[in-house]
């Protein structure tokens, strides 16, 4: 797969994530799982980084854009309603009659297409051999399955 076409990937599996009942719990889990990976698996996973640098005590770290778009609707949704139909009718002897009936009606109600932005910045912290130490994320797109 070229480095072009991962960021692409990245935001079609951030969408499926969606769909999974994606949590912020899951989403550390993920991150834990790369705990001592080198950074080249990152870069594999996600892509070059965003940014690299070094912290004051001299640490590095790389920054990733883990961000995607949640994409849905589009779709008719068929809402349950209780209606109450009264009326009249005349029977067999010609006798007028009430009646009172209770029905479940759906109505049709269209769900619009979205498109919501789900912001995610990773940070990854080395140790001196290289490796994924520690890391820090922000922002509500920070979620996979748990």
């Amino acid at each position: 797969m070229t480095a072009r076409f991962r960021p692409l990937t990245a935001l079609l599996a951030g969408a499926a994530l969606l769909a999974a009942c994606a949590t912020e719990a899951g989403f550390r889990k993920g991150l834990d799982q790369l705990r001592g990976q080198p950074k080249d698996q990152l870069i594999v996973r996600y892509g070059p980084p965003i940014y690299e640098g070094r912290t004051e005590d001299g640490r590095r770290y790389a920054q990733f854009n883990l961000s995607w778009v949640e994409r849905g609707g589009g779709y008719v949704n068929s809402v349950p309603r209780t209606e109450v139909v009264r009326g009249t009718y005349r029977d067999d002897d010609g006798d007028k009659r009430r009646y009172k009936e209770t029905r479940t009606v759906y109505d049709d109600q269209y769900v619009p297409p979205y498109a919501i932005d789900r912001r995610c910045l990773t940070t990854f912290y080395f140790d001196p051999a290289g490796r994924v130490a520690s890391y820090a994320y922000a922002g509500e797109g920070c979620v996979a399955p748990e």
